[in-house]
């Protein structure tokens, strides 16, 4: 029998799950198309800075059942400090909007409490592992938490794979660009609940052009 290459990276699909490449996750192909991807949670992070050490300001993230937006959580903290001009330019959020709400602590208690109610350990988002999931695992670590998610999704991997820039269909792998000259819609960037609501549309658009991608005998 011949065996079968991903058609992504070239590496042998699994021997156990032809639906899925040897070397996932570090290639995405085929679990993050798979089908029986039943439950996933999409999130992004607003953060105070891009250190570990900075704060959350904002979580905003959808529940996905069936293909289904089913719930949603969106929420400002107060990270106990002041925020700079520039991370107000990038996320629009301001000092005054952050001055009444509950503390970095306590969002990211009541989110991890929300994520581990929808059974699913799967999180998907754009540049998430060298971002929102630092992120995130450094503010569980300072507040003595569990990272409650424990496999991963990158749309940004997703589309470098598909070589996106390569064949001219964009000029870039950032989120906005990939709505706008992929997907082709516009959508208003950095606000963490409205990143993630766009990102599901990407993300439907890509999980169709892999679900096309023929898996190559040899």
């Amino acid at each position: 029998m011949k065996k079968k290459k991903c058609p992504v990276c070239g590496a042998l699909l699994d021997e156990d799950n032809e639906l899925r490449c040897s070397r996932f996750p570090i290639c995405t192909f085929q679990e993050s198309t798979n089908t029986n991807l039943e439950r996933y949670i999409m999130y992004d992070l607003e953060t105070s800075g891009f250190k570990d050490s900075d704060h959350i300001i904002e979580i905003g993230a959808i529940y996905v059942e069936d293909g289904k937006v089913v719930d949603g959580f969106d929420k400002l903290c107060n990270p106990g400090i002041f925020i700079n001009q520039r991370i107000t330019q990038v996320t629009n959020i301001t000092n005054d909007m952050l001055k009444d709400k509950e503390s970095e602590e306590s969002v990211l208690k009541e989110f991890i409490e929300w994520v581990h109610s929808k059974n699913t350990d799967v999180c998907v988002g754009h540049n998430i592992d060298a971002f929102d999931n630092r992120m995130l695992n450094a503010a569980c670590k300072k507040y003595r938490q569990q990272m409650p998610f424990h496999r991963t999704l990158d749309t940004l991997k997703m589309a470098r794979n598909l070589k996106l820039k390569e064949r001219g269909v964009v000029q870039d792998y950032k989120q906005e660009t990939l709505a706008n000259e992929y997907c082709h819609f516009t959508y208003s960037a950095h606000r963490a609940i409205q990143d993630v609501e766009a990102l599901f549309r990407i993300f439907e658009v890509l999980r169709k052009e892999y679900q096309q991608l023929p898996i190559i005998n040899i």
